[in-house]
C-alpha cells in the first residue's frame, strides 16, 4: 500500500496522534473506552427518564383525590361543552384529558405547572384584563373554586386522566340540564320563605 510522502506508520497504537491520523475514539486504553461508554449511556438514560417523568408525573393519592373532588367536577360542568376532544375544541383547546390540557390551544400553553399567575387558564377564570373570560357562557366561578384551581396549578397541575375519553364517557361526565336544574332547585334562594 502506498503511503503519502512524510507519513510514518505508528509502531504502537498509542502513538496515533498526528493531526490527520488522530483516532476518533481513543484506541489505546480499553478502560477509558468503557468509561466513556458508560457515561454516555448514563446521560442518555437520565435524559430519557426525565422526559418520561415530565409527560407522566407521579401523582400522589392526595393529589388524585384533590383533582377528583375539586377540579374534575368543575371542568366537566363548566368546560367540557366547549372544550372537549370529541366534538368541540373551541380555541383549539380540549380540557377533557391531560395531554391536550398540557399542550394548550391556539393561544399556547394554558397551564404552566407550578406557576398559576402565568397560567392562561387561571387568568381566564379570574377574569383578568386582556384574557378572554371563562367560563364564556356562565357567570364567573366563585372565589373558592378559583382558589382550588390556583392551588392545583401551584402543585404542578397533577392530572390522572391519561387516556382520551370516548363519546359515551364524555356524555356521562357532562351533566344534563335536568340534573343541573334539579340541583339549582335546592339553592336557598329557591326555597319557600318560612
Amino acid at each position: 500500500m502506498n503511503q503519502p510522502q512524510g507519513f510514518k506508520a505508528p509502531t504502537n497504537i498509542n502513538q496515533v496522534h498526528a493531526k490527520k491520523n488522530r483516532p476518533i475514539w481513543p484506541l489505546g486504553n480499553l478502560n477509558l473506552r468503557r468509561s466513556i461508554s458508560c457515561v454516555m449511556l448514563l446521560c442518555l438514560w437520565v435524559l430519557s427518564s426525565s422526559m418520561v417523568s415530565a409527560e407522566n408525573p407521579t401523582i400522589t393519592e392526595a393529589q388524585r383525590e384533590f383533582f377528583e373532588k375539586k377540579i374534575r367536577p368543575v371542568l366537566a360542568e363548566q368546560c367540557y361543552d366547549c372544550h372537549n376532544s370529541i366534538n368541540k375544541k373551541k380555541g383549539g383547546l380540549a380540557l377533557d384529558w391531560s395531554q391536550p390540557l398540557r399542550e394548550g390551544g391556539d393561544s399556547g400553553e394554558v397551564i404552566i405547572p407550578g406557576d398559576p399567575d402565568e397560567s392562561i387558564l387561571i387568568q381566564a377564570i379570574r377574569h383578568q384584563a386582556g384574557i378572554e373570560k371563562m367560563p364564556g357562557k356562565a357567570p364567573k366561578l366563585v372565589d373558592s373554586v378559583i382558589a382550588d384551581f390556583t392551588k392545583w396549578v401551584s402543585m404542578g397541575a397533577p392530572d390522572p386522566r391519561h387516556t382520551q375519553p370516548t363519546a359515551t364517557s364524555l356524555k356521562k361526565a357532562v351533566r344534563s340540564w335536568d340534573d343541573v336544574r334539579d340541583d339549582r332547585k335546592k339553592w336557598w334562594s329557591f326555597q319557600p320563605i318560612t
